[in-house]
């Protein structure tokens, strides 16, 4: 836990093929995928994806608030946690400057939101379960920083 990866490059370079194929979605038809060392078909799916999550482009957000989006991965876990995902997703001044903070309704979708935010929110979602995960995007709608600010796409 704690390590994170961005995949980044154009359009049909092949970044959604390598997270498919890294939670074994899909299986090599030829050759084979390792993790420290270990065959990844030797793995049990659903317990790689309890492990590894995926942040694509496309954001999924429910009608509800920023908090419950956020807490969908682990529902349970302590404010302390809450708030570190969050200043890991880049969101604290965005939360801030909520008149309702985290309890801001995001809409269906997260309609209410930038594309950056919701990005942001969807980095937020594996950092509370401490999975490590795969951010997805094009190479110009991206800007990596420290791990501790893990994402800023203020281009969305």
């Amino acid at each position: 836990a704690g390590q994170s990866m961005a995949l980044v490059g154009p359009s049909g370079a092949g970044k959604s093929t390598v997270a498919q194929l890294s939670l074994r979605f899909w299986d090599p038809a030829a050759g084979g995928i390792k993790l420290m060392g270990t065959d990844l078909r030797s793995l049990d799916p659903e317990e790689l994806r309890r492990q590894i999550a995926l942040v694509s482009q496309e954001t999924w957000l429910f009608n509800d608030t920023l908090k419950a989006n956020i807490l969908m991965a682990n529902p349970e876990v302590d404010e302390t946690s809450l708030n570190e995902a969050i200043e890991r997703a880049s969101l604290t001044e965005f939360v801030r400057g909520l008149p309702d903070g985290l309890e801001t309704q995001v809409g269906e979708r997260g309609v209410r939101l930038s594309g950056g935010q919701r990005q942001r929110i969807a980095i937020a979602i594996p950092a509370i379960a401490a999975a490590v995960f795969f951010l997805i995007c094009k190479r110009e709608k991206i800007k990596l920083f420290s791990d501790s600010s893990m994402v800023n796409n203020d281009s969305s």
